[in-house]
């Protein structure tokens, strides 16, 4: 199952046109998207973790209990985006595990192009210091790896 994972990354790889040396070995590898954005990529065990560092988040009332309060229902099934804060930075960490055996190489391809979507529009609301319009949408932002949730992800993130 693990290989399933490591052929899935390796093909997103290759439709961006990055050479993955060293990367069945490692498990690992830190992806730059663009000047300002690198997705880390991690294979254990047939699951796909993809885990970006975003800016600082912005001091409002209710934000960290609302993104506590996402993970916490969500806590029995990875394939959802999961939220932390980074204790001496304040930047916001997005992660989101993805099952191998549930991925054709296309969908996985477009899940990560949803996920770089997800990310994006985090950013731009943490750049305006205001996620209430985001934290607010949580509920929608399911994982695409969901049943019938691709659909609903797809009208949510534009793709």
């Amino acid at each position: 199952m693990s290989n399933d994972a490591y052929s899935l990354v390796e093909g997103l790889l290759e439709y961006c046109g990055i050479e993955g040396d060293g990367f069945r070995e490692d498990g690992r590898l830190l992806m730059t998207v663009d000047a300002e954005m690198a997705i880390f990529i991690v294979v254990e065990d047939g699951l796909i973790h993809l885990s970006a560092v975003l800016d600082e988040a912005p001091d409002q009332p209710g934000l960290y209990l609302r993104l506590l309060t996402e993970n916490f229902k969500n806590v029995g099934d990875p394939q959802y985006y999961r939220y932390a804060v980074e204790p001496e930075s304040k930047s916001l960490i997005i992660c989101l595990s993805l099952h191998s055996a549930r991925l054709t190489q296309a969908k996985f391809i477009d899940y990560f192009k949803l996920l770089l979507e997800h990310i994006d529009q985090w950013t731009r609301a943490l750049y305006l210091g205001n996620a209430d319009f985001m934290a607010l949408e949580l509920q929608d932002a399911a994982a695409p790896d969901q049943p019938g949730q691709a659909e609903q992800d797809h009208a949510f993130l534009r793709i």
